[in-house]
């Protein structure tokens, strides 16, 4: 049953990361910096992609000191994303595909190496009272969630049609 949890959340992640990355490849130039309701379209996928990435993390200090953080850190603007206030950073689309890419290796190493016992165990992001594998659950409706928010925003305003992905991150 691990094996067959651990392979369905990975499936379904790559899913939701390869849904992402045809909103950020689809959207108008000109959709990039548009609000959707208070956020911009960029705000927004950075938005969604720090928070799979600290959730995939075992805790904030760690999400904190990895590689990509240190190599890309003008992307972080010492975290003010965390607090949910950040509206003044302007990623690039190209930073977002790098990230988008950095989330999706991440997540299939970290799901990868979970256990019975690590999946059972509390999480350790503060803000949270519940399981790891409960966590992985929220992290992929959290993605979900604002994925559909930027399906949404493309077909209304710019015409652009993000297909459905069943499963797992699509060859080619």
């Amino acid at each position: 049953m691990l094996a067959t949890f651990k392979q369905a959340i990975t499936n379904q992640l790559e899913a939701s990361l390869a849904t992402l990355k045809e909103c950020v490849e689809q959207c108008p130039d000109d959709q990039w910096h548009e609000p959707i309701v208070k956020f911009k379209f960029c705000h927004v996928v950075f938005h969604v992609l720090i928070f799979a990435d600290l959730y995939l993390s075992d805790d904030e200090a760690s999400f904190r000191q990895q590689e990509f953080h240190r190599e890309n850190a003008a992307i972080f603007n010492d975290y003010d994303e965390l607090g949910y206030d950040s509206t003044e950073t302007i990623n690039s689309r190209d930073d977002m595909l790098r990230y988008l890419v950095f989330c999706r290796a991440k997540a299939t190493k970290v799901i990868g190496q979970e256990t019975a016992a690590s999946l059972s165990a509390d999480t350790k992001i503060l803000w949270y009272s519940i399981s790891r594998a409960e966590l992985l659950i929220c992290t992929l409706r959290h993605l979900q969630h604002h994925v559909a928010q930027l399906i949404m925003k493309l077909r209304k305003d710019s015409d652009v049609s993000i297909g459905w992905i069943k499963s797992g991150w699509p060859a080619g």
